[in-house]
């Protein structure tokens, strides 16, 4: 059986704190991460709802974010794209954010 890679089909990138691509120890950590997130009767999935910047316990144990990479449109995740930052595609800052 084929799996699909949803991250692409959706335009969406897993980045750092500080707007960069994630190490393989930081991938590894969201990976162990979201079974933490899946034995809390998968209410570390849903925080995803709850938070500002749409963070599951997963990203938020990580120290990471999912953003949207694609072209126009709203993102759950990002906001409207014109709020995107243009030079690293990052969504709009909220107080106590920590990259530049």
């Amino acid at each position: 059986m084929a799996r699909v890679n949803w991250k692409k089909a959706l335009d969406l990138k897993v980045i750092d704190k500080n707007g960069n691509r994630i190490s393989f120890g930081r991938a590894a950590g969201r990976y162990f991460a979201k079974i933490i997130s899946g034995l809390t009767i998968l209410i570390g999935y849903m925080m995803v709802d709850w938070t500002k910047r749409k963070k599951g316990l997963h990203d938020m144990i990580a120290g990471t974010l999912v953003i949207r990479i694609g072209k126009g449109g709203n993102s759950p995740l990002t906001g409207p794209q014109s709020q995107v930052r243009a030079t690293r595609h990052l969504p709009p800052q909220l107080p106590g954010d920590t990259y530049t």
